[in-house]
């Protein structure tokens, strides 16, 4: 029965893709580089499964992932949403924490990898993106193999390695710390491409306040200054600014003013 729910909860996590949506990296504010270097990926890995010749012509050999790292808030969900919605594949968010949480049972953590993999074998072209993954990926440390972090890991890279890399499973991983991650994951083949999502810059982030205030009243607002405060923020912090802002003056039943937003940044800073 235990087994049974686990499996359930794991065909749940895959979202049916929804036609392509060409313009799904425009909602990414800045970051073009990482924006390309994504694009880039999965250009070739497509391709590999579509028009295997045109890869094999220039002895290509695409990676099975990739992984997002950088500051909390800076968008790499975002990013593996924007994959699924740009390429139109079916995703599955599972969080690291989430595989461990709930074990009862020895081994369950392992079956939980494995009952993910086979959903996503069923369901290619896919997805996987493993928020938080340095929860089940921290690097091993000589000892014993036999700890359940070391057998999660190394049921993990074992899944990975099991299928083909045309099989059309992808997968993304995320973590706010890359220098945790046990190196045998970024082997050639594997998650072998790392990509830095960062802080926005000013630019980006008078970008960011605008696309939150926009279709709520507000009035008086200083774009430039508002993006000045929020130096070495991200996007995430922004979004909790203005959402603060607009409950103050809800309250007061008035449009969003430049007070508000100083006194939200002042705050949650």
């Amino acid at each position: 029965m235990k087994q049974r729910a686990t499996q359930t909860a794991i065909n749940n996590k895959f979202i049916p893709p929804k036609p392509r949506n060409m313009k799904a990296f425009d909602q990414l504010i800045g970051m073009q580089e990482a924006k390309q270097e994504v694009m880039d990926f999965f250009d070739i890995s497509i391709a590999a499964i579509e028009n295997p010749a045109s890869v094999q012509l220039y002895r290509l050999k695409p990676a099975r992932g990739l992984l997002l790292y950088g500051p909390p808030g800076t968008g790499k969900t975002a990013f593996a949403r924007a994959c699924a919605q740009f390429y139109g594949l079916k995703i599955a968010i599972v969080k690291g924490a989430e595989i461990l949480a709930d074990c009862s049972l020895v081994g369950e953590p392992q079956q939980k990898i494995k009952n993910l993999f086979d959903q996503a074998k069923l369901f290619a072209p896919c997805l996987i993106f493993l928020d938080e993954i340095d929860a089940i990926c921290q690097r091993r440390t000589g000892g014993t193999a036999n700890t359940p972090s070391e057998l999660v890991l190394n049921n993990l890279l074992a899944h990975i390695d099991g299928y083909h890399r045309t099989t059309g499973i992808f997968i993304i991983g995320a973590t706010n710390r890359p220098d945790i991650i046990d190196p045998a994951l970024f082997r050639p083949g594997r998650l072998e491409k790392q990509i830095y999502i960062g802080l926005p810059d000013l630019e980006s982030r008078q970008e960011i306040f605008q696309v939150y205030l926009q279709n709520r009243p507000f009035t008086s607002i200083n774009i430039a200054e508002l993006a000045r405060l929020t130096e070495n923020q991200s996007g995430a912090f922004i979004e909790a600014v203005v959402n603060r802002a607009a409950t103050m003056a809800w309250r007061d039943q008035r449009p969003i003013c430049q007070y508000d937003l100083r006194k939200a940044i002042a705050v949650l800073r």
